[in-house]
């Protein structure tokens, strides 16, 4: 759970990473709700944008993917 407007750092750790960097793809199923940014490396930003509920999805050079869901009250 975040709060609007609040952001937390992820980090990202197994897998088999792209090259060149970005190393990882990462989305937001629901951007009004919450957005990614600063992807790189094994880390990445979730910002909280509004009330709601995404799904965040990590996908690496395998088509792996994990997912959470961010919960914005």
């Amino acid at each position: 759970t975040l709060v609007a407007l609040q952001s937390r750092e992820v980090t990202i750790a197994g897998g088999i990473p792209f090259s060149p960097a970005p190393e990882y793809e990462v989305t937001s199923s629901n951007t009004a709700v919450a957005t990614v940014s600063g992807v790189g490396g094994t880390t990445f930003d979730v910002n909280a944008v509004a009330a709601g509920t995404s799904t965040i999805t990590v996908r690496d050079a395998a088509n792996t993917t994990v997912t959470f869901v961010v919960t914005v009250p």
